[in-house]
């Protein structure tokens, strides 16, 4: 009986002590979080994956500087991953607010620079090098471009050195011994005097000038990622050619895309699908009159390129049209075609596909239309989604959408004059 109340005296000592150790702990705890809940400058670490270009402040999107329109593709290696803390502050009646404890990762540009090869597509944050990196709010001042990556050299001080195309300027950006990268102007994409732009008669007068936009980049790289790359973009429409030959509004695809990479390439998969045979017609947009010389849609990534591409293939035939809506959306546009059959052509009319799709891009050219502005009639808007290739269910699906009345009669008057019947 003593060996029995000793061994429970034990344990019941053990569980007392067990338990104020407990509440001990408890009461501790209750009185941080207590603490941190009260001081109105308390700050809750916690941690956030950044792709070594990201940053906690706001930054300008990439959607307006895309070519417009859209595309179902993602691709490309992303850049490398580290983890930052950022920090929740309790600030009155404004609630909680995230910000970075620290300025954007500039140590890991020059290793996604030194990934980089020929036809990547860089996704660069840019900021001010003169000293006014910050709004007067405190906000940084910072904004995410695009660039083609053209050529890998090496700079006059031994620095490795990304030469590449933005915004029709051609650029070079040099990683910096202390992080980060310099980026500066050489000149512009397109010369008036390059041959194969007299394949385009009329844009040479509307090409932009390096004063126009040069003081519109910022000269500072604090952030780079590769976010895709032309040959990327190639395998995704071979392999899925619906994205870029459908329309962008269609009952077969998203209706709202808001990827900024998607439509900022959706030029590019569709004159890549011209190319390869998977379309015959495409429009693209040359010269829009109602955006600034820094938003051209003819300067969206590959977009020139491309544009070269077509010029010298023989197989390609080259339309112009240009707007009469002078005071209102002013405008010049190419349209391309197929003078072969393509993969899509319908079995009766292969024989004379090329004259099919001649005619298709002259009755376009004939009404003025812009690829980056609506046509105004249903009927017009069936007959260029038609001329395209377009699909009667997905040009009726557009329209719909759109609240645009049509009926069968259209679609019918639209195949008269398309020879399609």
């Amino acid at each position: 009986r003593t060996v029995a109340a000793a061994q429970f005296e034990g344990r019941a000592s053990n569980c007392r002590e067990k338990r104020a150790l407990t509440m001990a702990t408890l009461g501790a705890l209750a009185t941080v979080a207590s603490a941190g809940n009260l001081a109105s400058s308390s700050r809750i670490a916690t941690p956030r994956i950044v792709d070594g270009s990201a940053s906690a402040s706001k930054k300008n999107s990439l959607a307006r500087r895309g070519g417009g329109g859209r595309s179902g593709f993602r691709g490309g290696a992303g850049g490398a991953r580290a983890v930052a803390t950022t920090e929740a502050r309790l600030s009155g009646f404004s609630g909680p607010r995230v910000s970075g404890t620290a300025r954007p990762s500039v140590s890991l540009v020059g290793t996604v620079l030194d990934a980089a090869s020929v036809g990547d597509l860089l996704a660069l944050v840019l900021t001010p090098g003169d000293g006014e990196g910050h709004f007067a709010s405190g906000e940084d001042n910072l904004e995410e471009m695009w660039c083609v990556v053209t050529k890998i050299s090496t700079s006059s001080g031994g620095r490795h050195m990304v030469e590449g195309e933005m915004f029709g300027l051609k650029v070079q950006i040099v990683d910096q011994p202390q992080g980060g990268a310099r980026l500066g102007v050489t000149g512009v994409v397109m010369n008036r005097n390059d041959r194969w732009l007299e394949k385009y008669p009329g844009w040479e007068s509307h090409l932009v000038r390096q004063a126009q936009i040069e003081p519109l980049l910022k000269s500072s790289v604090v952030g780079a990622k590769i976010v895709s790359s032309l040959r990327a973009l190639e395998a995704c429409v071979a392999a899925h050619p619906g994205a870029w030959t459908s329309g962008e509004v269609s009952a077969s695809r998203r209706a709202v895309i808001t990827d900024p990479l998607e439509r900022a390439t959706q030029c590019a998969g569709e004159l890549l699908a011209l190319l390869a045979g998977e379309r015959s017609v495409v429009m693209c947009q040359l010269w829009a009159g109602w955006v600034d010389p820094g938003e051209q849609p003819a300067g969206a990534p590959w977009v020139t390129q491309l544009l070269r591409r077509a010029a010298e293939n023989e197989d390609i035939g080259i339309e112009m049209s240009m707007s009469d809506d002078v005071e209102g959306h002013p405008g010049l546009t190419t349209v391309l075609y197929n003078k072969k059959a393509v993969k899509a052509t319908k079995p009766a009319h292969v024989g004379n596909a090329g004259e099919i799709n001649a005619l298709a891009a002259t009755t376009i050219a004939t009404l003025g239309s812009q690829a980056n502005c609506p046509a105004v009639t249903p009927y017009e808007r069936v007959l260029v989604g038609m001329a395209l290739g377009y699909g009667e269910r997905d040009i009726a699906y557009h329209l719909d959408k759109l609240g645009s009345p049509f009926s069968a009669a259209v679609f019918m008057r639209a195949r008269q004059v398309l020879n399609t019947q």
